[in-house]
């Protein structure tokens, strides 16, 4: 099985899908929050999402039905006026998803909708978690917060740890990091690559033991 994205009746390869996971809330129930996205030549698709389940095996066979998905789900930034998703089989490192659905015209408030379909094999992995401060290398304790998002149309609720300890909250700011959140090695020069505009300053690191870590950090 191939992945590909069909648009109209136009159909193009996909190089493959990744979604990355980590555990959310909604309401009372206890679910998997994700974000899947997949591109192939020009195109770039992305939906986020919620389902009840624990582990990414619990996805196996379900539906998600995006009805008023707004920004939730689009392809080349055009959002989805509906798109309905199921998920194949799915274990701890791939997923095979399905997408039906309509985006809508480029032009605002227009009418015009096009029909998208694709066939995705994806790679799957829990969303990092900091366990050493990206700024001096020690071990974290249990630092986080809460975070409220809508995913799929519903409010979601994810923990996210912190990327510092707490002597270091403010050192990071406007810099990459300068140690592995993953396992406290130092980075050297030309495992770091990053770029900043006025407020934001992104960043892909990769230690020497071969962790690499994406983020973003205010200016």
């Amino acid at each position: 099985m191939a992945s590909f994205l069909r648009i109209g009746g136009d159909e193009v390869d996909l190089g493959g899908g990744r979604i990355v996971w980590r555990p959310g809330t909604a309401g009372d129930a206890d679910g998997i929050a994700f974000a899947l996205t997949a591109h192939g030549g020009p195109h770039l698709l992305h939906v986020t999402g919620w389902l009840p389940g624990s582990e990414p095996s619990d996805l196996s066979c379900s539906e998600l039905l995006l009805d008023v998905p707004g920004p939730d789900a689009a392809l080349d930034g055009r959002i989805f006026a509906m798109a309905l998703v199921r998920f194949g089989r799915v274990t701890e490192r791939r997923a095979v998803v399905s997408l039906d659905g309509e985006i809508e015209g480029i032009e605002a408030d227009s009418n015009a909708r096009t029909t998208v379909a694709a066939d995705i094999i994806c790679s799957v992995e829990r969303a990092h978690e900091p366990a050493f401060c990206g700024a001096c290398g020690r071990a974290l304790g249990e630092i986080g917060a809460e975070r409220h998002e809508f995913a799929g149309g519903r409010l979601v609720t994810t923990r996210h740890a912190s990327t510092t300890c707490t002597g270091c909250v403010e050192a990071l700011r406007g810099r990459p990091p300068a140690f592995c959140t993953a396992c406290g090695v130092a980075y050297e020069a030309d495992g770091m690559q990053h770029q900043a505009d006025e407020l934001l300053l992104a960043y892909t690191c990769t230690c020497p033991a071969g962790h690499t870590v994406s983020g973003i950090n205010a200016v």
